[in-house]
């Protein structure tokens, strides 16, 4: 009988893994969080996991956990359901021991970390994903940076005449406002319709088609793409390139808006905390993310590949 070599055991064991976590995503493309819970409520006592802000990256997320479950079956992980207001509440409460976020943590978070846990938070990015904007308009092709920055300062110079966004809650309007260097609360305009998720951003387009609708690449609905509306290519100026958010234009830099994932801690995390962590910032943890179908946090598209010719040619 044939013996299988290490290598050949894991890429079987890969193998089931991911067959086990496509098998939860059935015909609906997700997995629901409470399925993914019943796998992850398991442990050794001593070794729990609690981690908030699943809605961020749902899909992510869910394979991601389950993954390490099966690479860590000694350890017993919570998953919390909500966004990144949620997540960061339950980590200042204590009641999680790491959180998802869209952008890094703010002063005056940190202020409150001090005064709630006498601790400082620290994060670290993990993936990277586009900020898109759709439309169903049929004619609409492009929008750029500066038009988006004059529709939240009350001028409409691209004629949407309004921009339908998710629960600031959620975390998707924060990295949003960051990355067009605005504040959140100040580009909250008259011109922006907040509505309760993506979900209802794409179902609110159809009715509304000059309007812009703002998703994340993160938490994307899997049937977005049986609907009218379709993702904009977009540029800095009306006059620059505009490249659609395909994962080679976000991760080489021509796409002009995205946004990060962070996981956030406190600076004196739980020790199996401390491990996710390190699982997910390294070249392994990066790499399952690109598996999954993510741009990890340290992709570099552009390698630099040094070539030495021979002295004779």
């Amino acid at each position: 009988m044939r013996t299988l070599t290490r290598n050949q055991w894991l890429l079987l064991r890969v193998a089931f893994y991911l067959a086990v976590v496509a098998g939860l995503y059935g015909l609906r493309g997700g997995v629901d969080w409470r399925r993914v819970g019943d796998l992850l409520h398991t442990g050794e006592p001593g070794r729990e996991l609690r981690l908030a802000g699943r809605e961020l990256a749902p899909q992510l997320v869910d394979t991601l956990l389950v993954l390490y479950a099966r690479d860590y079956p000694a350890v017993g992980i919570t998953l919390l359901p909500g966004g990144a207001d949620l997540a960061l509440e339950h980590l200042l409460n204590g009641r999680c021991d790491l959180a998802l976020q869209t952008t890094p943590p703010s002063a005056r978070t940190q202020a409150l970390a001090s005064a709630a846990l006498g601790d400082t938070l620290s994060w670290h990015p993990i993936a990277l994903a586009a900020l898109e904007l759709w439309s169903a308009a049929p004619a609409a092709a492009r929008v750029d940076l500066v038009g988006l920055r004059a529709l939240l300062a009350g001028s409409d110079s691209l004629g949407a005449g309004l921009l339908i966004a998710e629960d600031p809650a959620l975390g998707v309007w924060d990295a949003f406002a960051r990355a067009l260097d605005l504040d959140p609360e100040a580009a909250a305009s008259p011109g922006v319709l907040f509505v309760a998720d993506a979900a209802a951003v794409l179902a609110s387009l159809p009715a509304r088609p000059e309007a812009l609708g703002l998703l994340g690449g993160f938490a994307i609905p899997p049937d977005a793409a049986a609907g009218t509306a379709r993702p904009l290519a977009v540029g800095i100026t009306a006059t620059d390139a505009a490249p659609l958010p395909d994962p080679a234009a976000v991760a080489g830099g021509d796409y002009p808006l995205w946004y990060f994932l962070y996981i956030c801690h406190r600076e004196n995390a739980t020790v199996e905390a401390a491990k996710l962590v390190t699982h997910l910032t390294s070249a392994r943890g990066q790499r399952r993310i690109e598996r999954i179908g993510f741009l990890p946090a340290r992709r570099i598209l552009r390698e630099v590949h040094l070539r030495r010719e021979p002295p004779n040619r």
